[in-house]
């Protein structure tokens, strides 16, 4: 959250980097938006996933490295490639734009899958008591992180260039999340069921899955061998065979 939205530097990415002015900061704005609206179309897919914590994982990674190739796209709008004679508000370098567009979008689509599985694990993995606590923290690094992003990115700007801040955040968050799974090693086994997958249950969960990609329990009925047939409160006679 705090280094890969670089949103603050739009403004100024339209009016003296990729030209265009409002229009390339609202182009720019609206591709993170489009790019979590594409992924939510396949959100079923990505709900059948069973390892959550992989999920997270690569989700984060991807987000981090399209940052950083936001940033290369940058860097070579300054190098002034593929740019016109002059680049203002009403001269823009469209090939990048549309280059940055298309990074922002897979930024916009990774960071909502990342969401769909962080909540998924939120609502599953912490106890009741608990629950509230933690969603009230989740929603003030929600909340919060980008707005310190945009303090780091305008103040990196600042003293080096327009471009820095996303190369550099992207890079610092693929570097981040591996060194965090290195040091958690038991958080790239989560599943579906939240907890730590072992060999056995492995076995298990292979014995239960349905092809479906959900988890079955297998319920055995006993039936007395002798006597005559109970019927329990809330049956039916009807039911019986």
């Amino acid at each position: 959250m705090t280094f890969g939205h670089p949103i603050a530097l739009f403004p100024a990415i339209g009016a003296v980097l990729l030209g265009g002015g409002p229009i390339t900061t609202g182009a720019l704005t609206a591709s993170i938006a489009a790019g979590a609206f594409a992924s939510s179309l396949v959100s079923g897919p990505i709900g059948r996933y069973r390892w959550h914590g992989i999920g997270i994982q690569r989700s984060i990674q991807v987000f981090g490295m399209a940052t950083a190739v936001f940033g290369l796209v940058l860097a070579a709008g300054a190098l002034g490639w593929f740019a016109p004679e002059r680049v203002d508000e009403s001269h823009a370098n469209t090939a990048l734009i549309v280059l940055a567009m298309i990074t922002l979008a897979v930024t916009g689509a990774a960071d909502n899958v990342s969401a769909i599985y962080r909540s998924t694990m939120m609502q599953a993995a912490v106890p009741d008591t608990m629950r509230g606590r933690l969603q009230g923290v989740f929603m003030v690094v929600v909340a919060g992180g980008p707005r310190v992003g945009a303090l780091y990115a305008g103040t990196l700007a600042t003293l080096t260039a327009l471009w820095v801040p996303s190369l550099v955040g992207g890079l610092v968050i693929v570097a981040l999340v591996g060194v965090l799974v290195r040091l958690n090693p038991g958080f790239r086994r989560m599943t579906r069921s939240i907890r730590p997958r072992s060999r056995s249950s492995a076995a298990t969960e292979a014995r239960e899955d349905d092809g479906s990609g959900c988890r079955m329990r297998s319920i055995r009925f006993r039936v007395p061998a002798q006597g005559p047939a109970v019927i329990r409160p809330g049956s039916s006679p009807a039911g019986r065979g």
